[in-house]
């Protein structure tokens, strides 16, 4: 059934083998003959399992699965299987319908397949792959990194930390949560999707460009930090409760860039530099901005009876379509510039400036 070398057991049957459920220093498991534990085997020296055909873990409590190589590997069995090291792979993996989690404390690489429950815990996880659940996925308190060279579909979930990097196309479909940090080094990023940053303290909003953008949640007095750039392809969402944001500390612009229609609604306390690029954008309500407006050259700017209120420099290089009711007011202490490629037609104009003027070029 198996032999002994010293302090080695090996398994090397070539019909099927069960393993019993015993503390090992150094196991291997060998042949054509697939092995099968149905408890967690215990290994305190070296395990090898590569040169076996096939090893299942078909268990009904909790398994700790034995890091090292496998060929093929097959889980079975409703209990969940841990897995708290690197797994190899080199044939196929059958995660079955049983709950996984990966809850090493060290980097772990997630192995790529379809998944029924999914959850991670410690550590950082990387996805180099496609994965995909038929359950849910939790990946809980980790930094989660999507670096594959190829396309990748991000998962939906409730992020920690979320990290999309390298050259592989990164695709969101569907709401992402984070509630802690959001990085983007990516090549290329499809996103028809909607980035919600949810925690319930201090956030930075990343410099990215986001299809739809929500900031929720109680933030008890804290701040949420714009970045420099933000684009929004679609809509913003500002639902968070005892919160101020923070656009100047990076200097932020945000820019409407969609290629369908946009409505613009208020940034609370003013947006800081404020851009419109490609389309139509519609005001639905009045608009302060602090710092400058742009309007490019394949935007149209549509204030529907809405008051506009800049303090910094206005400039036009698309088309301004302002309507009666319309009010576009200049204020601040600083001088503002009305300059552009198009020329610019207000229907009111209004000037609050202190010690201060404005400048048509």
């Amino acid at each position: 059934v198996y032999k002994r070398q010293t302090s080695i057991i090996e398994f090397n049957g070539v019909t099927s083998q069960t393993i019993p459920e015993i503390s090992f220093v150094n196991l291997v498991l060998s042949n054509s003959g697939t092995k099968t534990f149905t408890g967690s085997p215990v290994v305190t020296g070296t395990f090898t399992g590569s040169t076996a055909t096939s090893v299942i873990y078909n268990t009904s409590l909790t398994t700790q699965v034995l890091t090292g190589s496998y060929n093929n590997l097959t889980f079975q069995g409703i209990a969940s299987k841990e897995i708290s090291g690197n797994l190899t792979v080199t044939g196929a993996f059958s995660p079955g319908s049983c709950p996984v989690a990966y809850t090493g404390t060290v980097d772990q690489n997630i192995i790529t397949t379809t998944y029924n429950q999914l959850t991670f815990s410690n550590g950082n996880k990387f996805i180099s792959g496609l994965i995909n659940t038929t359950v849910s996925f939790t990946p809980g308190q980790t930094i989660v990194e999507y670096n594959g060279a190829g396309n990748q579909i991000v998962l939906q979930a409730d992020y920690k930390d979320l990290v999309l990097s390298n050259t592989g196309i990164k695709i969101i479909t569907s709401t992402i949560g984070i509630s802690g940090t959001f990085l983007s080094t990516a090549s290329f990023v499809t996103n028809i999707g909607t980035i919600e940053y949810n925690g319930s303290g201090s956030q930075t909003v990343t410099e990215f460009d986001y299809y739809d953008l929500t900031v929720s949640g109680d933030r008890g007095g804290t701040t949420v930090t714009f970045g420099s750039n933000v684009g929004i392809a679609n809509t913003m969402s500002l639902t968070a409760s005892n919160v101020t944001y923070d656009l100047t500390t990076h200097d932020n612009t945000i820019s409407y860039n969609g290629t369908g229609t946009q409505n613009i609604s208020s940034f609370t306390d003013g947006y800081n530099n404020l851009l419109f690029d490609n389309s139509t954008k519609q005001l639905t309500e009045a608009i302060v901005v602090l710092g400058d407006l742009t309007i490019t050259n394949d935007a149209i700017l549509q204030t529907v009876g809405n008051i506009v209120t800049v303090s910094g420099n206005f400039t036009n290089n698309g088309t301004f379509t302002s309507t009666s009711g319309d009010i576009v007011r200049f204020s601040g202490s600083s001088v503002s510039i009305i300059s552009g490629l198009s020329s610019t037609a207000f229907q009111n104009l209004n000037f609050n400036k202190t010690n201060s003027s404005v400048i048509v070029n």
